[in-house]
């Protein structure tokens, strides 16, 4: 449940609690390893609260997901893709950078792969419905330019967490940004 400021303060813990809590136990769990039982337990509510607000625990993943694509959408609302392919790179990657165990877990699960692949498509969609260089390309080119935009900017970041971040962040941008830059200029 996405909150709205006009709930009633024990609604408002109930949610930020259920949500600390599945963050909590995504950080050292794969997302089906966790229970509803579980994740009550450290919440410290009982199942028919949880069931309240969210109809699964997959429920609750959508509404999290959703809410780390609106505070990344944010950062890069008034980006054109090609034109801004390198800070999009950039904010992408900083931005997951500052994020928690929890979102690490969720951008390095296999079992999260799908759900992680449909919001990093959403995410460049956004930016690059606005490029009229990428609307004359053909579907299928679009497809394979989102893919390869998509997934190196996030290889990159998984390999960065894999690797214990090791790496400065301000190389892994680099790289990034060369290997997309060259990539699509035949493109565009």
């Amino acid at each position: 449940m996405i909150l709205t400021g006009a709930e009633d303060l024990r609604v408002i813990k109930s949610i930020e609690s259920i949500k600390d809590s599945f963050g909590q136990l995504l950080s050292t769990k794969e997302p089906d390893q966790i229970t509803v039982t579980e994740l009550c337990a450290l919440a410290r509510i009982n199942k028919k609260t949880f069931y309240r607000y969210y109809s699964s625990l997959e429920d609750l993943m959508a509404e999290l997901s959703q809410e780390i694509s609106r505070k990344f959408l944010s950062r890069v609302q008034d980006c054109a893709l090609p034109r801004d392919l390198e800070r999009f790179n950039e904010n992408y990657l900083r931005f997951a950078s500052e994020q928690d165990a929890a979102f690490e877990k969720f951008a390095c699960s296999i079992a999260l792969a799908q759900v992680r692949q449909t919001l990093m498509g959403v995410l460049f969609r956004k930016c690059w419905e606005r490029s009229p260089e990428f609307q004359r390309l053909s579907p299928i080119e679009q497809g394979l330019v989102e893919c390869l935009c998509t997934t190196t900017v996030h290889r990159a970041y998984q390999l960065w967490v894999q690797s214990g971040k090791k790496q400065p962040m301000e190389a892994v941008i680099q790289m990034v940004n060369r290997l997309t830059r060259d990539s699509l200029k035949s493109f565009f």
